[in-house]
């Protein structure tokens, strides 16, 4: 037990912390129904999918009922990007295969996972009123409130599913700075001229700005240093594919700084496959992308029967 409701007395438990993260029989011991109450963000990275996964395998396992309050998928429910994960790849930022870039909301990937990939819980979703595939966040009426300490803006949403990626590099994604996930550096980064590379291509949806930005000196990566940076700068969201671009942005970084850029070990759990990083690598990341984009059009298509709204 992590800690007591002083109110309640009920236990509390991080599932975030616990070696299994997911809930032990000894937690589940006096619970009669789980309900699941947490903001999802689009992406399949996003480890509060992963713990829904592993606690309706829990209530599964006791023979209870799993409850999802639903939410609206704060970047729109229409565009699914990216390749599904690898099952070889499983991990805490992916379990099933779905997409970078899913487009469901947290209901109807629990009813996803519940089918599809044999859960078998009694599964009650509370349905979102009146919400439609097309609305983003900002079209609904609700409030904005940060899912995560590093997630502080619908604009940071928008570019998520694909500047995360970055964390799989020796770049940092902006943790520790003003706009984590909307702007990627290092110290060795000639921004500007990868910048104007990539504005050269226009890319749909996004420009890029050669910016300096100031990380923190509690950060993972390069604290306390004031390096180039790339901001993402999007001008048309439902034309701009953010894990498209992102990767395109690391290839083009790699090559023109062979000798600083590295991978760090998550890069092939985050984007599901070592598929990315032997892409990059061998120069076919132009075909991966290709191949993606016809998964992804599969996906959408074979999710239909798991989708609460149109």
């Amino acid at each position: 037990m992590d800690e007591t409701d002083p109110t309640t007395g009920v236990p509390i438990y991080s599932l975030y912390k616990s070696e299994d993260r997911g809930p032990t029989p000894e937690m589940l011991k006096d619970v009669d129904v789980l309900v699941y109450d947490l903001q999802e963000v689009g992406g399949r990275t996003w480890t509060y999918v992963s713990t829904m996964a592993l606690s309706m395998q829990a209530a599964a396992k006791k023979g209870i009922p799993f409850v999802v309050l639903d939410r609206p998928n704060p970047i729109g429910g229409e565009i699914v990007e990216g390749a599904l994960l690898d099952p070889k790849f499983k991990s805490f930022v992916g379990m099933f295969p779905i997409p970078a870039r899913h487009g469901m909301t947290v209901g109807e990937l629990a009813i996803l996972f519940n089918r599809k990939y044999g859960i078998g819980v009694n599964l009650i979703v509370a349905r979102v009123a009146n919400w439609r595939r097309s609305q983003w966040l900002d079209q609904t009426g609700l409030p904005w409130i940060n899912p995560s300490p590093n997630l502080r803006s619908l604009a940071a949403l928008t570019s998520y599913t694909g500047s995360v990626y970055f964390e799989g590099t020796n770049l940092t994604e902006g943790r520790g700075t003003d706009r984590p996930f909307e702007q990627i550096g290092a110290p060795w980064l000639n921004a500007r001229e990868v910048a104007r590379e990539m504005n050269e291509r226009r890319i749909p949806g996004v420009r890029f700005e050669a910016i300096t930005m100031s990380v923190a000196p509690t950060a993972a990566k390069h604290k306390g240093q004031t390096i180039p940076a790339i901001r993402f700068a999007v001008i048309d969201r439902l034309a701009y594919r953010p894990v498209r671009t992102s990767l395109l942005l690391i290839d083009e970084i790699r090559r023109r700084h062979l000798r600083e850029f590295a991978w760090t070990a998550s890069i092939d759990r985050l984007t599901g496959s070592d598929k990315v990083r032997l892409a990059i690598e061998g120069g076919r990341l132009q075909h991966l992308l290709e191949e993606w984009e016809r998964e992804a059009a599969e996906f959408r298509e074979g999710r239909k029967p798991y989708l609460l709204y149109r």
